[in-house]
């Protein structure tokens, strides 16, 4: 599937923006991340990263 993602302008530089994508079939989708938003996904990623290491540790070489 093709699409775009416009995060361009000054809007990213807010605390609250807007990320928007559309694909090829002029379907468009307008995402707001505010800095809550922000800090869950953070959180979520750091946890994932973590999670990750200690299963790498666990493999028998």
């Amino acid at each position: 599937m093709l699409f775009e993602i416009d995060v361009s302008g000054e809007d990213i530089f807010s605390s609250d923006y807007t990320i928007v994508v559309a694909d090829k079939n002029n379907l468009i989708k307008g995402f707001k991340f505010d800095r809550d938003l922000i800090r869950k996904l953070r959180f979520k990623h750091a946890n994932k990263e973590i999670d990750m290491q200690t299963r790498n540790k666990e493999k028998p070489y």
